[in-house]
């Protein structure tokens, strides 16, 4: 049997009790009906699920099979034997979904090139976006999506500290490469993974003049929320489009995560160079 090799996985934390915005079937819907049918076996699906969410389990295991207990369908595996899911507690909530997701990215297929980080709110809009990350010169340097920050100079000599309006100037949902996340180390110590990608950017950019952004078009959109919907949030470290970041400190550790990246981009520029320059001398 030929090795599963995915090109993306994405990773997704999902609540259907008491959670009115949940639309996880439309999400699976979406993957069997947007995608292109060369696209859907390279696909690799996280997901996780809360121990008291008794809906979801519901919902992934149909209670109304009469067949053996401990061999009920799996939902998930009615759109692809790749889709996998994990159960333990629920944590902090949405104010831990940095922590889940660092699990999730533990637990990938490790030839997937890049992660892609979605909501159970979300679906696929289209396909054919494979072909654009196959396209990726260097997939192992990427951060991928529809949106970045303009005028991006404005936020020039530490300006990002004072002027945050990056943060609304944001990929939802950022495609990244797998070996950038490694190096990260984390997920960014805040709920809001968008806006801590746009940030990573603004510093790359004008600290190292490092651009890894690389834009397409939209592939995926988000159901609409609740009209009560209004994330409360009590970590001083969370951003949202409402709420500035208000610990400094913030703002160090991310630097020192963007200089991370600076240092390993030029150690792999390096040895590649020398690779190259050993192999026309042989």
């Amino acid at each position: 049997m030929e090795e599963f090799k995915p090109l993306i996985t994405f990773i997704m934390c999902c609540r259907i009790k008491e959670n009115p915005d949940s639309q996880l079937l439309k999400f699976l819907e979406s993957f069997k009906t947007k995608l292109e049918d060369t696209e859907r076996p390279k696909v690799e699906l996280l997901v996780k699920f809360d121990t008291d969410d008794d809906v979801a389990n519901k919902t992934i295991y149909n209670r109304n099979y009469e067949g053996n207990k401990h061999h009920q369908p799996n939902l998930l595996l009615n759109y692809s034997n790749k889709f996998r899911h994990f159960v333990y507690a629920r944590g902090e909530g949405r104010y831990s979904l940095h922590n889940d997701y660092m699990f999730l990215f533990s637990q990938r297929n490790p030839h997937s090139k890049f992660i892609s980080f979605v909501t159970d709110d979300c679906f696929f809009m289209r396909g054919g976006f494979f072909n654009e990350l196959a396209r990726i010169k260097d997939k192992d340097w990427a951060i991928v999506g529809d949106m970045t920050p303009r005028n991006i100079d404005r936020w020039a000599n530490g300006n990002w500290k004072r002027d945050q309006n990056w943060k609304n100037e944001v990929t939802t949902f950022p495609t990244v490469s797998t070996n950038l996340l490694e190096i990260l180390q984390n997920m960014g110590w805040q709920v809001n993974i968008d806006n801590w990608f746009s940030l990573l950017h603004v510093i790359l950019v004008n600290k190292y003049n490092l651009n890894l952004w690389i834009t397409i078009s939209k592939y995926f959109n988000r159901s609409r929320q609740s009209a009560e919907y209004r994330p409360k949030t009590y970590n001083p470290l969370d951003i949202t489009n409402l709420k500035d970041c208000t610990n400094p400190y913030y703002f160090k550790l991310v630097e020192q995560q963007a200089k991370n990246i600076y240092l390993n981009y030029m150690e792999h520029n390096l040895v590649t160079m020398c690779d190259t320059v050993k192999k026309n001398f042989k």
